[in-house]
């Protein structure tokens, strides 16, 4: 592993583009695939709603109606978090 102050903008451009490579490489098998323009996330937002087949309802209400667990006050959403990070942290220490 090559030390960190040798690293710089490259290795940022390096990584956007494998990002880039891989999302072109598997994005051919999905059945969705919706582009969100940072600037202008309106049209994809919109895109992703009528896939989900929703209407007049807000991103944040959407998702508390459909995913969160009111029982335990999103304890069980930070400890699943947390499991997630760390599983595939070990998984890059095994890969590299």
């Amino acid at each position: 592993m090559r030390p960190l102050e040798v690293n710089d903008i490259r290795v940022c451009r390096d990584y956007v583009n494998n990002v880039y490579e891989q999302i072109d490489y598997f994005s051919k098998d999905w059945a969705y695939f919706v582009e969100l323009d940072l600037d202008n996330p309106k049209p994809g937002l919109d895109k992703i709603f009528s896939i989900l087949e929703v209407s007049g309802v807000g991103v944040n209400e959407y998702l508390s109606a459909k995913f969160l667990n009111k029982n335990v006050s999103g304890l069980k959403h930070k400890i699943d978090y947390l499991r997630y990070n760390i599983k595939h942290t070990i998984m890059d220490f095994m890969h590299t």
